[in-house]
């Protein structure tokens, strides 16, 4: 499993520019088995069934390859965010790529 959008950008950089609510994770089919059993364990009450917070996209065949998301997936993933706080994880994105002096 691998975390992606605001709690990739958080463990990555190690900075939060907003608050979130929301997780992302990418996993394949064996982890998705996994992630339903933990999930099991949580209460959810007929309030909340459909304010989700926690989505698990599934993993490509290159994402297998990698140890930590790459950065760039990150970036993608923040950008395609509709949340107003996606704005800030992609503008403290931009400082911290010109810190790496990638740009």
């Amino acid at each position: 499993m691998l975390f992606t959008g605001y709690t990739a950008y958080k463990l990555r950089f190690d900075d939060v520019p907003a608050d979130y609510s929301e997780v992302y994770v990418y996993a394949d089919e064996t982890e998705l088995d996994q992630i339903k059993k933990r999930l099991l364990f949580f209460k959810i009450s007929e309030k909340n069934k459909l304010n989700y917070n926690f989505f698990v996209l599934k993993k490509d065949s290159f994402m297998k390859l990698y140890k930590t998301i790459p950065i760039g997936q990150i970036f993608i993933d923040l950008w395609n965010l509709n949340r107003w706080y996606s704005k800030d994880f992609i503008l403290a994105f931009d400082k911290e790529i010109e810190k790496m002096g990638v740009l």
